[in-house]
């Protein structure tokens, strides 16, 4: 199991923060949207992915991303992020 968790620090997101989960090897991706922070488990296939998570932080604030579980290689190239930048864009490369 996979646990994705983006906390948004100093106030409300202005948009939804998206998240695109590529299964390299075959069309079985999936994506969804958050209104505020969130821990979700992702039930993933073995297999290899790349997970984009992106965003526009609230005003002076910033947005902690991590990404958790049993893998055999990655999260690459590390396994948390924190932006403070206006508008936010973290990829994690896995294979579980």
């Amino acid at each position: 199991m996979v646990t994705l968790k983006v906390t948004i620090n100093g106030g409300i997101a202005p948009l939804p923060v998206k998240i695109y989960v590529d299964n390299l090897a075959s069309t079985n991706d999936f994506r969804f949207t958050r209104d505020e922070s969130f821990e979700e488990p992702l039930n993933l296939q073995p297999g290899k992915y790349s997970i984009m998570v992106g965003g526009k932080n609230p005003e002076n604030g910033n947005t902690d991303v991590s990404l958790t579980g049993e893998f055999i290689d990655g999260p690459e190239p590390q396994s948390s992020f924190n932006r403070s930048t206006p508008v936010f864009s973290v990829l994690f490369f896995i294979e579980v």
